[in-house]
């Protein structure tokens, strides 16, 4: 038997049983054209006001950024999450299987100067209220309260309570606060 797809590109996904009946119009697999390819991601809520269609995003792809757009906004929520189509700009790349998951990055304002620190362990105990700032010869660290802005999974805006230049603690701080060690 021979059957012809209504267009050309790859098969993505194929659902037949040996000795499986299927009717004529019935769906037996899905193809993927070329330039058909698409991303899809959930973006949780907090964000919803501040995605819009056209919006620039890069995801990495086999170790490559790739530059890709945002196409559509779904504004329903679930589980505290929306969605949002993204297409490449561009033909998809070729290397790309459907069902793949990437890593991307979608910049939701402008850029803009700050005083940011790496995220890390010290968020766990201090819930960012305050930061050990180390000393000028780094044998003693100062607590010190700060006030915080926005932040992502890598980095944490600092609106106030450090200056630029200082060096912080941003290893866990268990042993610090009990004084049995001492910044390095």
């Amino acid at each position: 038997m021979i059957i012809r797809a209504p267009v050309s590109g790859r098969v993505t996904a194929i659902d037949l049983k040996v000795g499986e009946h299927r009717d004529a119009g019935q769906r037996l697999a899905e193809v993927t054209p070329p330039n058909g390819m698409k991303l899809s991601a959930e973006i949780d809520e907090f964000y919803l006001s501040r995605v819009h269609t056209g919006q620039v995003a890069n995801i990495d792809l086999n170790g490559k950024p790739v530059k890709i757009t945002v196409q559509r906004v779904y504004p329903q929520v679930h589980d505290g999450r929306f969605r949002v189509d993204l297409d490449f700009d561009g033909t998809a790349p070729t290397e790309l299987v459907a069902g793949e998951t990437a890593q991307g990055r979608l910049q939701l304002g402008d850029d803009s100067r700050g005083r940011i620190v790496p995220v890390g362990p010290f968020l766990d105990r201090t819930g960012g209220d305050w930061i050990f700032v180390a000393g000028a010869r780094r044998l003693v660290g100062e607590r010190r309260r700060i006030k915080v802005g926005r932040r992502t999974v890598e980095q944490l805006e600092i609106l106030g309570g450090l200056a630029v230049g200082e060096r912080v603690i941003i290893s866990d701080y268990a042993a610090l606060e009990k004084g049995r060690a001492r910044p390095s």
